[in-house]
C-alpha cells in the first residue's frame, strides 16, 4: 500500500496538428470526432504522435470555475 501516491497519466488536451491532406479523410457535412480521424489515419498506416506536456504547461478552461482558476494563475482580472 502506498500512502497518497503520485499518479501520472496522459490526457487529451484537445489540441491537434494535422497534415493538410488529412483533412480529406473527414466526411463533409457531418460530425466527426478527432479520435475517429486518428483511428482512420492509423488504419491506413499513417503516423500519429503525441507530445507530452506538464500539468503546469496546460490551463483548462472548459468550465467557469476552471476558467476563474486560470485567470488567477495568469493574473488576469475579469470584468464579470
Amino acid at each position: 500500500m502506498e500512502e497518497k501516491p503520485t499518479l501520472s497519466y496522459f490526457i487529451n488536451t484537445g489540441m491537434y496538428i494535422i497534415n493538410p491532406e488529412t483533412i480529406d479523410l473527414i466526411p463533409d457535412d457531418t460530425m466527426f470526432h478527432m479520435t475517429h480521424l486518428v483511428e482512420k489515419v492509423m488504419l491506413r498506416g499513417g503516423k500519429v504522435g503525441t507530445y507530452p506536456i506538464s500539468e503546469d504547461s496546460f490551463l483548462d478552461m472548459g468550465e467557469f470555475e476552471e476558467m476563474k482558476r486560470m485567470e488567477q494563475k495568469l493574473n488576469i482580472i475579469s470584468d464579470k
